[in-house]
């Protein structure tokens, strides 16, 4: 369910020409939605109660934020909402909470949590964030999606993949109490002369 709203003033005219030469005035139309339709596909891990997977039950309403954030063009809110998934993510993987975002970021390398690749990704999201945050910088519209596809590989590679995996081997290892054994043939001693 959305409401969609339609406005008009007397300032926002379209002024054309019809077959017969007359003046044709049009007054110019501007949508609105509420709530506002979705700019951005969220992966298919995030469903409406937050990332599915384990570890993340402080993140699932910041996430939820920073795609509303998106969706109703935030930017400012939306850059420092990754900023801060990305700090309540670091504290969920073990973290020390009084680390500064640097020192986060190369504990997390440090304990194998993520590469050198992904530390310069991170390093990114942070300073955008800290922009936005400090110095009121609006990243554009190709900006955020590049924000944003550095957090949620961030957040699918520390969370929803390993969560995942660990689903995966449970499920194999109940599949193979239930595969039945291949049956032993008995040996075959061959004669000799």
């Amino acid at each position: 369910m959305f409401v969609q709203t339609v406005s008009c003033n007397s300032e926002e005219i379209d002024h054309s020409y019809d077959y017969s030469g007359a003046t044709v005035s049009e007054p110019i139309e501007t949508l609105g939605y509420w709530p506002a339709l979705a700019k951005r596909q969220k992966p298919d891990w995030i469903t409406e109660y937050g990332i599915e997977a384990e570890g993340t039950k402080e993140l699932n309403g910041i996430i939820r934020e920073v795609y509303i954030a998106l969706d109703t063009d935030l930017a400012v809110l939306a850059a420092i909402g990754m900023r801060t998934c990305f700090d309540v993510a670091a504290i969920n993987l073990g973290v020390n909470d009084s680390l500064s975002f640097a020192q986060k970021i190369d504990a997390l390398e440090k304990s194998g949590k993520i590469g050198s690749v992904d530390k310069s990704r991170i390093e990114v999201l942070i300073d955008a964030g800290s922009a936005s945050v400090h110095r009121g910088w609006t990243p554009s519209t190709k900006q955020l999606h590049t924000l944003v596809e550095l957090l949620e590989q961030f957040l699918f590679d520390a969370f929803v993949r390993p969560s995942r995996k660990k689903k995966l081997d449970q499920e194999a290892d109940k599949l193979k109490e239930n595969v039945p054994q291949r049956s032993k043939k008995p040996k075959v001693k061959k004669k000799t002369k």
